[in-house]
């Protein structure tokens, strides 16, 4: 019963491709300290959900945790580009591009070379910020989190449709 522990051991489940244990454990330690209020479990547990919930395709639930998150963190200075960047993506796939510019804008400029994720989450999100996500962005993030949960048949659909999708434009044909 500590809400510490379940977050670090859904972190766990989701990095070994196990993401309905990440979810349920994630969700008990949620529920864990609402009883047993420890600080920084709340906020650590709906940051995991918002990954869980993105790295599943559920980017309504992915948004609802990540702004809890942002809602109960103490010190934003510590609130990594991957959050921020995941969050605008989901804000954007819910419909909401206004709010999804303005939690671009909000990652840092990243100098350090043991952060190569930040910094490609940085400028991604700054291509974000003037050109909207287009069908075949979405559709390969899709079949990234798929990919990474282990269904490469569902990976595999995806990027193809990604693909048909693409317009010829070269980068969105790398990527997928």
């Amino acid at each position: 019963e500590n809400t510490l522990f379940l977050v670090t051991l859904s972190n766990w489940y989701s990095r070994t491709s196990n993401p309905d244990e990440a979810l349920a454990t994630a969700q008990k330690a949620v529920a864990i300290n609402r009883r047993k209020k420890i600080r920084y479990g709340e906020e650590f547990a709906y940051s995991t959900l918002g990954a869980v919930y993105f790295s599943r395709n559920d980017f309504a639930r992915s948004r609802e945790n990540f702004e809890l998150f942002l809602a109960t963190v103490q010190n934003k200075e510590f609130i990594s580009n991957s959050i921020y960047y995941r969050l605008g993506v989901a804000q954007e796939i819910t419909g909401d591009r206004a709010k999804a510019m303005a939690t671009y804008a909000l990652l840092k400029n990243i100098s350090d070379r043991d952060r190569a994720g930040d910094r490609f989450n940085y400028r991604v999100a700054q291509k974000r910020i003037t050109t909207p996500m287009t069908g075949a962005d979405i559709l390969i993030i899709k079949a990234d989190n798929e990919l990474g949960r282990k269904n490469s048949d569902t990976a595999l659909v995806l990027f193809n449709d990604a693909l048909k999708q693409s317009n010829g434009d070269p980068e969105i044909q790398a990527r997928a």
